[in-house]
């Protein structure tokens, strides 16, 4: 008994064609990448969160050397954040 190894072959080529699409298939459904608008927003939410941790930080701190730090972050944090509001502006992002 032979074996055509080319015809084989092809059939393997085949089911692995059918399950990679498949795959990707239920894999873009779970996962849909996100567009550029989502993404800003994202940050910008992401940014205003951590320009109110920085100000939380800012007021529990006693020790002066530790003060000035939280401020640094807190300016590091706003200017992110005003960045970010800015580019969406420019953008025509919406949310």
């Amino acid at each position: 008994m032979r074996i055509n190894l080319s015809n084989a072959a092809q059939s393997v080529a085949s089911v692995i064609s059918n399950v990679h699409e498949n795959v990707q298939r239920l894999v873009g459904g779970v996962h849909k990448q996100k567009s550029e608008d989502e993404i800003l927003v994202d940050s910008i939410n992401q940014a205003r969160y951590e320009l109110a941790r920085a100000e939380s930080l800012f007021n529990e701190l006693t020790d002066e050397a530790a003060i000035d730090y939280a401020a640094y972050n807190i300016l590091a944090a706003r200017a992110k954040y005003v960045y970010l509001l800015d580019l969406a502006k420019k953008l025509h992002v919406k949310f």
